[in-house]
């Protein structure tokens, strides 16, 4: 029921801890910085609750109005919601619930600024585009979403898997969307037409989480619970390689044109 700062030696052979957030009246589902500082902090917690913490003041912000765990959030970059004037970009957190919603919300006072409603199941993760004008949402109702975060509207969903779906992310241009499942296939999707790309299948259980990398095999920072990068200059696609993580204690890096897995990684002994 904590989160932890840790501070690193030089080589990161050891570790201290700096601080310890406490607060937490549920597990803590993520953690992430906002961009550029080591010291403001985003968590989302099992007692509904989204929380903001400041490691120089030790003050923390609570965002209230969930109703069941809060799974992920996310930050957004350069855009204002459909209920309010905010436009700076570090201003507005996103979080995905077992409630059915996605709500945004302003950094400074934890207000609710809007709630988005479609899903009809838990929603296990939410993303932002790199430019913060679209979310992307994965739920257990096997579907994701794309909400233009201006209107509150679906803009896309994403129907196709035969059980939930545990994460979703945008390709580095916000062409194309990478859903993992519980039905032990990860899928590539289509902003434009909304039609599935291709389908990635070997995993023995379910898949946890997907991402890109670039072709030069670089990872791009599209983390589950975290904020979208910049774009390259051209497209990933159709060279890029997808990574995804599953249950059967394995993870596995697949062509994303050929849906070929390149390399299997074994290690781990649990899931």
């Amino acid at each position: 029921r904590t989160a932890r700062l840790w501070r690193l030696d030089a080589d990161a052979s050891t570790s201290v801890v700096q601080w310890t957030m406490k607060g937490h009246k549920g597990p803590v589902k993520a953690a992430i910085f906002f961009p550029g500082s080591t010291s403001d902090i985003l968590t989302a917690c099992g007692d509904h609750i989204v929380r903001i913490w400041n490691a120089g003041t030790q003050e923390c912000v609570n965002c209230t109005g969930h109703s069941a765990a809060v799974n992920s959030v996310a930050l957004l970059e350069g855009a204002s919601s459909s209920s309010s004037s905010t436009t700076a970009s570090t201003m507005l957190v996103a979080s995905a619930s077992a409630d059915h919603t996605v709500r945004l919300w302003d950094r400074r006072g934890g207000e609710c600024r809007f709630t988005f409603r479609g899903h009809g199941a838990a929603v296990n993760s939410v993303q932002s585009s790199f430019d913060g004008a679209l979310l992307l949402s994965a739920s257990d109702d096997s579907s994701a979403s794309v909400w233009g975060v201006a209107t509150g509207r679906v803009l896309r969903r994403f129907k196709g898997h035969s059980s939930r779906v545990l994460s979703a992310v945008f390709s580095p241009d916000a062409l194309v969307v990478l859903t993992a499942s519980a039905d032990r296939t990860a899928k590539l999707w289509s902003m434009e037409s909304g039609g599935c790309l291709s389908t990635v299948a070997g995993h023995t259980a379910q898949l946890n989480a997907a991402v890109f990398s670039g072709s030069d095999g670089k990872a791009f920072a599209l983390l589950k619970a975290g904020t979208a990068a910049r774009p390259p200059a051209q497209s990933a696609l159709p060279h890029a390689l997808v990574l995804t993580a599953s249950d059967d204690c394995s993870a596995r890096v697949w062509d994303s044109s050929t849906g070929v897995c390149l390399k299997t990684l074994q290690g781990h002994k649990s899931r």
